[in-house]
């Protein structure tokens, strides 16, 4: 189809970048790379254009240019932090609310590589506390939470209230945790 559409005198992005492709999949590397440059020159922010061009050039003489391809697809295909935070806090969200709560956890975990927001620790050392009744991990996470807080939080400002309110649930929990591992298991 495509190589009737350039018989016709078809140029466009979408023509160059299908018959590279298919090019590309019928081992045909040379012709392949032809094409993707072409497409690339007209488009060069398509991370499957990127892809195949620097997989046709590794598999020619050429391979350390593919390279360069290749990294281009991954950094197009590469989606923005806030993006990944959001998805792994609904992700988190979804996983608690069907009682896959390790899953929950892991996903909170993710956020907080892409955000390193202190609710997320608190969501996690909750989590673990009444739902999985993981005392070990909830009081590690508690005081992983209160240590990650800033010293200088303003009880007028809303989100640092809402911290601190957190934090001296935390502490409390933290507190009842501890004297009950203490009657528990003693000293």
């Amino acid at each position: 189809m495509f190589q009737r559409l350039e018989a016709q005198g078809d140029s466009s992005f979408m023509t160059k970048k299908h018959l590279g492709i298919t090019l590309y999949r019928l081992e045909n590397f040379d012709k392949a790379t032809v094409y993707l440059k072409a497409a690339f020159k007209i488009k060069d922010t398509d991370p499957e254009v990127a892809f195949f061009l620097g997989a046709s050039l590794g598999q020619s003489n050429q391979p350390m240019e593919g390279c360069y391809y290749l990294y281009l697809a991954q950094s197009l295909i590469k989606p923005s932090p806030a993006l990944m935070e959001k998805t792994n806090v609904k992700l988190a969200l979804i996983h608690f609310d069907t009682g896959h709560y390790q899953m929950a956890i892991n996903y909170y975990h993710e956020a907080f590589k892409y955000d390193n927001k202190a609710q997320y620790l608190y969501r996690q050392a909750v989590i673990y506390d009444y739902q999985l009744k993981d005392l070990k991990n909830a009081k590690e996470m508690y005081e992983l939470f209160i240590s990650s807080l800033p010293e200088d939080l303003n009880p007028k400002k809303g989100n640092d209230r809402y911290a601190i309110q957190l934090k001296t649930v935390a502490s409390k929990r933290l507190t009842a945790l501890t004297e009950e591992d203490f009657f528990r298991n003693g000293i």
